[in-house]
């Protein structure tokens, strides 16, 4: 009883300094550029760009999830950023492009064309790219490619 009554009190105290701002309701939020309003602006860069080293920043050609890491596929270059691929896709909403896998984002005006090979489809980028096209997402795409081939006459 005496080690109990001796160890109690600490550990209570220790218990709500932890938990305070919890059972108070308080919240912490990580506030980051994506919150504001700025990536739906028409030519501002989106958020996540930012951690793309100056050297390979150039026109955006598409995006690859590796892990918890994105690889962002410039005209300038590739850059792996600790980036969630959800996240950089939402930060593009002013960007045209398309997901045709899970783990990859195409912006449109950077596709060359589609092929398809048995059941699954590749889309052929214009710096020499091949980015997979899921056979879940591949009716989708060739409809999508035939639109933007018929918008965009110089595309093939």
């Amino acid at each position: 009883a005496d080690d109990v009554s001796g160890v109690a009190p600490p550990v209570v105290l220790c218990w709500l300094a932890i938990n305070a701002p919890w059972v108070l309701g308080v919240r912490l939020q990580n506030v980051t550029p994506s919150d504001t309003s700025s990536a739906s602006v028409p030519g501002l860069e989106p958020p996540f760009y930012a951690m793309v080293p100056d050297t390979h920043r150039g026109e955006l050609y598409y995006l690859e999830a590796e892990l918890h890491y994105v690889a962002v596929v410039t005209s300038r270059g590739r850059s792996l950023i600790l980036y969630n691929l959800r996240d950089a896709i939402d930060e593009l909403d002013n960007v045209a492009g398309v997901q045709p896998h899970r783990s990859y984002w195409v912006a449109a005006a950077q596709v060359e064309g589609l092929q398809r090979r048995g059941r699954q489809g590749v889309l052929q980028m214009r710096n020499g790219d091949k980015v997979p096209v899921s056979r879940r997402n591949l009716a989708a795409i060739q409809a999508w490619y035939q639109l933007q081939s018929a918008t965009d006459p110089g595309q093939t």
